[in-house]
């Protein structure tokens, strides 16, 4: 009997340390707006292709996993990403090789910058 009670012990305990740093590991960053072009990370990095003419192709590479960003007017790029907790994610297809403006909560590391998108609307060229 004492052993089982020790167990349950040692398991609510283990609950409430998992409970904890489950809530730690999940620091909400800064609102933030975002103004630039949707493009396809991949093939933006690795041949800087972008606008118009790539849109196509841009869309498939976003239907087949390929990470999105926004292009920045300062040349920044920010990298979209998407919150595993949110069913429904803002979906960005329909942006690629667009002039947007988008909004969330921002989240940097190592030099990355990204961004939960919240909503998403074109802009003017």
């Amino acid at each position: 009997m004492r052993a089982w009670t020790l167990g349950i012990g040692i398991a609510l305990l283990g609950l409430l340390v998992w409970k904890g740093s489950a809530e730690d590991a999940e620091p909400k960053g800064p609102e933030r707006v975002v103004t630039g072009e949707v493009v396809d990370l991949s093939c933006y990095l690795m041949m800087g292709a972008r606008g118009e003419a790539h849109r196509g192709c841009a869309q498939a590479c976003l239907s087949r996993g390929s990470p999105a960003g926004i292009l920045t007017d300062d040349g920044q790029v920010v990298v979209i990403l998407y919150d595993p907790k949110n069913a429904r994610p803002v979906e960005l297809g329909p942006f690629m090789a667009k002039r947007v403006q988008a909004r969330g909560v921002a989240y940097a590391k190592g030099g990355i910058t990204g961004l939960v998108v919240a909503s998403v609307a074109p802009v003017a060229p």
